[in-house]
């Protein structure tokens, strides 16, 4: 799905078929496989979520090979919803 200025997005894949199931929460986990099975380039992620990461060497790796990983949320940027 081309987003903006000819970039794409990698989203998860559909799990809430049914009014019975809920979506797939991201996890720090699940958020690095998800990376790695669509073969994504680079990531926005939280900070707690590098820090988490930063304590396995083969994530460290990985994460070292992206393009780029943006670990910080401005809050003006999403004041609309903080407020």
């Amino acid at each position: 799905m081309t987003l903006y200025g000819l970039a794409t997005m990698a989203l998860y894949p559909p799990t809430a078929t049914t009014t019975e199931y809920h979506p797939m929460p991201p996890t720090p986990q699940n958020v690095i496989e998800h990376t790695r099975r669509t073969n994504c380039t680079g990531m926005f992620a939280i900070p707690a979520w590098v820090q988490i990461w930063a304590k396995n060497t083969q994530i460290v790796d990985f994460l070292a090979k992206l393009d780029f990983v943006v670990r910080r949320i401005l809050l003006k940027t999403f004041s609309f919803i903080v407020n």
